[in-house]
């Protein structure tokens, strides 16, 4: 009997890490949700994986949402296919560029299309902000990548840019890139944004 209570109360604190405040969400409580996620024995891995999904959802620290994502990397498929499930079902967060940059590196390194497909709709649906110098050149880098998927990644995600917020850096920066591609599809996904 102590055991099932002993497992209520477990189910019911991963819960209330749902609900968390988003000052009171770290590292810490990530990891601590994550490293429940590994435990073959728990009985409550689709309860945590709602916790991390409400977590993802409402924070804007860029730390929680990367440690998330580099959850993807787990050896378990089952623990990949449950966060798999959070960027199915969340909606738009807040991008750093170093979530873009990781972002794409798992894009890039990873050879499996399920986690492909997921980086590719969570970089086309997080926000970006397109009047940050800094940040664009994360975004223009990558039409410089090598790998022909992952410009065309980014060639996907400035057909989404809103002409409103570019700034004069990012005309300097995309006419530069034109100058610099070879790709016909870099060009055309410029030309395309520049004749709006």
């Amino acid at each position: 009997m102590d055991s099932y209570k002993s497992d209520d109360l477990r189910g019911a604190a991963y819960t209330a890490f749902s609900s968390l405040n988003e000052k009171l969400i770290t590292n810490d409580v990530i990891n601590t949700l994550i490293n429940a996620l590994y435990d073959p024995s728990n009985r409550f891995k689709h309860t945590i994986r709602n916790a991390l999904n409400m977590v993802y959802e409402k924070t804007t620290n860029p730390d929680v949402i990367n440690a998330i994502i580099q959850t993807l990397r787990h050896p378990d498929e089952e623990v990949r296919n449950l966060i798999c499930e959070i960027f199915l079902w969340s909606s738009n967060v807040t991008a750093s560029n170093d979530t873009i940059n990781l972002i794409i590196d798992m894009f890039r390194d990873s050879n499996e299309s399920q986690i492909r497909t997921i980086m590719c709709n969570v970089f086309s649906r997080i926000n970006i902000n397109m009047t940050n110098k800094d940040t664009m050149h994360v975004l223009i880098q990558t039409f410089r990548d090598p790998d022909e998927d992952v410009r065309d990644l980014a060639y996907q995600r400035l057909l989404k840019m809103d002409e409103k917020t570019v700034t004069t850096d990012v005309v300097d920066m995309l006419i530069e890139t034109m100058q610099y591609t070879t790709s016909p599809l870099v060009r055309s996904s410029i030309a395309e944004l520049f004749g709006r």
